[in-house]
């Protein structure tokens, strides 16, 4: 299964994702792991709904994405993971799931507590610990919104979000 892009964004399927990152990255599959909505009906044929034409949905638990991204169901399509939140991605990763070398950081919304490692991409501490505990293990983690964009790789953007130099 060629997983194409790994990407936290707390809108999951929207706009960005579908007119740039889908005709830049060619996936025809989006596998969105995400515990309400894959246990929301509702919510899932909203995400399903607001796909395009040609791009297959699929809504799953943290435990559901570790067994099928494993266990070869998606083989055959060109794959991008979502996830609303990076600590998803570090849970997966404990899990068993570490078929993937990069997490792509997109949008998140600010939060009381959260820091700006972007632009709209703010982070929870917990989240920032994340992506710290997924460049230790080799991931490389950076921030870009669209692909015209230049990525900002994560040492440079949370040393510019804490004022390091």
């Amino acid at each position: 299964m060629p997983i194409v892009m790994v990407r936290s964004d707390d809108r999951l399927i929207h706009g960005l994702v579908v007119t740039h990152w889908m005709g830049h990255m060619r996936f025809n599959r989006a596998v969105v792991v995400d515990e309400v909505t894959a246990r929301s009906p509702g919510l899932t044929s909203v995400l399903k709904f607001a796909a395009p034409p040609g791009l297959k949905v699929t809504v799953l638990t943290e435990a559901e994405a570790v067994e099928k991204l494993t266990n070869g169901t998606f083989d055959k399509d060109r794959v991008i993971v979502i996830a609303k939140s990076p600590a998803v991605f570090q849970r997966l990763r404990e899990a068993g799931w570490k078929g993937f070398s990069e997490l792509n950081l997109g949008p998140s919304s600010y939060k009381p507590g959260a820091i700006n490692v972007g632009p709209n991409t703010a982070l929870l501490p917990e989240e920032v610990k994340a992506c710290e505990q997924l460049v230790a293990d080799g991931v490389r983690v950076y921030v870009q919104l669209i692909p015209p964009e230049t990525p900002v790789e994560w040492a440079n953007a949370i040393r510019k979000a804490t004022g390091q130099k």
